[in-house]
């Protein structure tokens, strides 16, 4: 009865991965970010708002990196490579409006202005829990796409600053409007930039039309590198993915290849996107290929192990997810996965404690790995109690999710307890989206209040046959006094 799963590198359908903060309150910290730009005759006051702010908001989350680097080391949680600017990139949020204060002064014995943007960002506790609570996939989805994103508004404001140090120096009117015009042209960029990267925060909230509007309106400005364009399409390929419509996915995927053949995540996304649909070959050979461009992407084995173990092929798919740890051993997805191929795959339900054991030692926040522990300890062991403690945990770290609650609810079955159970039960039914999983929970209730039933009667029929005997004794005494 307990249901145990793959963990995808899929954002495809990231929906069941989306978890919810651990209860607590909340600790709010607030940042001042402050950023400048200084303009002559090149240059307007709105570009030079909007670089001023976009360097502002860059101070600000610098310095809300430090307090999230000291917070997941209390938490004794390692962050990987990227992960440390996606997180602060999601969770750091602009609170009020964008302050602004010009200053006038001279250049060169050029008259400019100094625009200098001033932003209030706040970051809480809770957004940081949440982004723990993911699955090691997911985090490494959107350390990508953040990554990517922040490097071309990154490069954006270098060439703009470079080109405004440049002009300040130019003599001839000619090279002044040649600057002038490369300004405009990395100012247009600039802005698809921070189209980019405001879509990903979009997706990762779930506003995947919102975040594809952000991407059409960068790819129609005409103002992307083709490196940028490539990312542009991929992006919005897997928002696309993460709304179903998985045709329209590796129709992007294509068009950032078109682009950019060399482009290994889109290679990666559209394999994951052919798995998805069954087609496991197909995924295999643009997994293969990603890997060749990138070999020392943890998530790329990750993800072909997948499509190998989805074949029925297990030993191919635990050499994967070897492979995966090997490159990363603190790969907590590798771990897991290899456990689940251990698990249901091979049927070695002790190796598959073991590495789900590694999973959680990595990543203590990881929820699938408390789930499928705990599966193995109820369905395999009848170790309820073991069970039903994974099974806490588990709802701990996603108390929106069905399956904690569904898989405690079998515990308790197991166990007799069948108040527990169906409590578990109508609470996972609240939260279950998944028609066929409905029907599965309809049919444990079913039976759970069956069950519980025919104990009642039982005990019911038990009370009355001690009423009877209880009379017929007391009837006995009285006849002995005749």
């Amino acid at each position: 009865m307990g249901k145990r799963k793959f963990s995808r590198l899929m954002p495809l359908l990231v929906v069941l991965l989306l978890l919810v903060a651990a209860v607590g309150v909340a600790e709010i910290r607030s940042y001042t970010g402050v950023g400048t730009c200084t303009i002559g005759d090149i240059g307007t006051p709105e570009q030079a708002k909007n670089l001023a702010k976009e360097k502002a908001l860059q101070n600000a989350r610098e310095q809300a990196g430090v307090y999230i680097q000291s917070y997941t080391r209390t938490a004794k949680t390692k962050l990987a490579s990227g992960e440390l600017v996606a997180i602060t990139n999601n969770i750091t949020n602009v609170v009020g409006e964008v302050k602004y204060q010009q200053t006038p002064g001279m250049v060169n014995d050029q008259p400019v202005i100094t625009y200098t943007a001033t932003v209030t960002a706040k970051v809480d506790t809770d957004g940081i829990k949440k982004w723990l609570a993911r699955g090691d996939e997911e985090k490494s989805s959107l350390v990508q796409q953040v990554e990517t994103s922040q490097k071309g508004i990154k490069e954006s404001i270098e060439k703009l600053d470079k080109i405004t140090q440049q002009y300040n120096e130019s003599v001839t009117a000619q090279e002044k409007d040649r600057l002038k015009k490369e300004y405009d042209e990395a100012n247009q960029g600039l802005i698809a930039a921070q189209k980019i990267d405001a879509g990903v925060k979009l997706d990762e909230a779930g506003n995947y039309d919102g975040a594809i509007k952000l991407y059409n309106e960068a790819l129609s400005s005409g103002e992307l590198s083709s490196t940028d364009t490539a990312i542009a399409y991929t992006n919005r390929g897997l928002a696309y993915g993460q709304k179903g419509k998985l045709d329209l996915a590796i129709a992007d995927y294509d068009q950032a290849l078109a682009v950019n053949p060399n482009y290994a995540r889109a290679y990666y996304h559209r394999g994951t996107c052919y798995n998805h649909k069954g087609n496991h070959d197909r995924a295999i050979v643009d997994l293969d290929k990603a890997i060749e461009l990138n070999p020392n992407e943890a998530d790329y084995y990750n993800n072909r192990g997948i499509a190998y173990g989805d074949k029925g092929d297990a030993d191919r798919a635990i050499a994967e997810f070897t492979q995966a740890v090997t490159v990363d051993p603190n790969y907590a997805a590798g771990f897991y996965n290899r456990g689940r191929a251990y698990d249901l795959l091979k049927g070695d339900k002790a190796r598959a404690i073991t590495e789900y054991n590694k999973a959680i030692d990595i990543n203590p926040q990881y929820a699938d790995a408390y789930n499928n522990r705990g599966s193995i300890y109820m369905d395999d062991y009848s170790e309820y109690d073991k069970a039903i403690a994974d099974f806490n945990k588990c709802i701990d770290l996603r108390p929106n999710g069905p399956n904690g609650y569904f898989n405690r609810g079998n515990a308790y079955f197991y166990k007799g307890d069948y108040d527990r159970a169906l409590k578990d039960y109508r609470k996972a039914r609240k939260l279950e989206k998944n028609p066929a999983r409905l029907a599965d929970i309809d049919k444990n209730i079913e039976i759970a209040e069956h069950n519980k039933r025919v104990i009642e009667m039982n005990s019911g029929m038990s009370d009355l046959e001690r009423s009877l005997s209880e009379l017929s004794d007391a009837l006995a005494d009285l006849g002995s006094l005749f």
